[in-house]
């Protein structure tokens, strides 16, 4: 069967993508204040811990059986969770290089690359795309606004393609997560994303000198800190795996990235009154660049 053009997705989906992008804003808020009050790695071990409370609460309520699927699954399904860890530590490792800016927009970068990777060779199981050459404007469009974001480029390769790794990672992990969910059922496939990340989280723990016993420094820290990442965490996880079947990755991973930044555009000109200017162009660029490739696609739909 020949790949065949993207359909454009229907709104809900494409509001649905977004909104998660802008509660992933609000996760990474809490789980960076964690971070500072209890150390990084200890602050992945708790993230994944109040994650994985909630999964065995939804296990409880909803009487899901821990049944396990009668055909061996290929083994990097299971492996969403151990690049989560990754991709925290290189977005910490590249924002202490280069700064946040430039860390964002080569994240981009790579979420873009590894979006239409994904679709073009049909990657992971998921279901192949053509990419029509129409889709090249909005593509283009989409690269300028990831330049005008980077406020300064600077020649710090190595993290500069670390932070393009890491982009590509998360594309990666949100397809493997939604692609375990589709053939073991939703709520186990975050329960093993969960699991495989806090085994990681406890490994780096280990590797970085911290110990178990640091749960003691946990009674200083506010409640929503100590759970509201992993809380986060376990609806994005569960709403991405629901949402990442039904389009595209290049439009799942691009909603997403600007539902964050426009929700962080908000909260710092609320909150912090700052505003970037650079990143507000950047962004509107990125959205006509995307709704480009969606009207590409609107016009060349073929039949699968």
């Amino acid at each position: 069967m020949k790949p065949q053009a993207a359909a454009p997705p229907r709104r809900g989906i494409l509001g649905a993508a977004y909104c998660i992008g802008a509660l992933v804003t609000l996760m990474i808020s809490l789980n960076g204040q964690l971070a500072q009050q209890t150390g990084q790695a200890f602050s992945l071990v708790v993230i994944h811990l109040a994650g994985l409370s909630a999964v065995i609460l939804t296990f409880i309520i909803t009487r899901t059986p821990l049944t396990v699927p009668a055909n061996p699954l290929p083994w990097y399904f299971y492996s969403g969770g151990v690049i989560g860890v990754f991709m925290v530590f290189g977005s910490n490792v590249s924002f202490g290089a280069v700064g946040a800016s430039l860390t964002l927009a080569a994240g981009v970068l790579g979420q873009t690359a590894g979006s239409l990777t994904v679709d073009t060779a049909g990657l992971f199981g998921m279901r192949r795309y053509r990419f029509i050459k129409e889709k090249w404007s909005g593509l283009a469009v989409i690269c300028l606004g990831i330049l005008v974001m980077a406020e300064t480029w600077r020649l710090d390769g190595m993290y500069i393609i670390l932070a393009m790794m890491v982009g590509t990672a998360t594309v990666f992990q949100m397809i493997l997560n939604a692609r375990l969910a589709s053939a073991i059922g939703l709520f186990r496939g975050v329960g093993i994303n969960y699991i495989g990340g806090l085994a990681a989280s406890i490994l780096a723990l280990l590797l970085t000198g911290g110990s178990i016993a640091s749960f003691s420094r946990l009674g200083s820290v506010p409640l929503h800190l100590i759970l509201g990442g992993g809380l986060l965490g376990f609806i994005v996880v569960t709403s991405m795996n629901t949402i990442v079947p039904k389009i595209p990755a290049f439009y799942s991973a691009l909603l997403v990235f600007l539902g964050q930044i426009s929700a962080g555009l908000i909260i710092d000109a609320l909150l912090l009154g700052i505003y970037s200017p650079r990143r507000t162009a950047g962004a509107v660029l990125i959205f006509i660049g995307l709704m480009l490739s969606v009207h590409a696609d609107r016009r060349r739909r073929q039949p699968e």
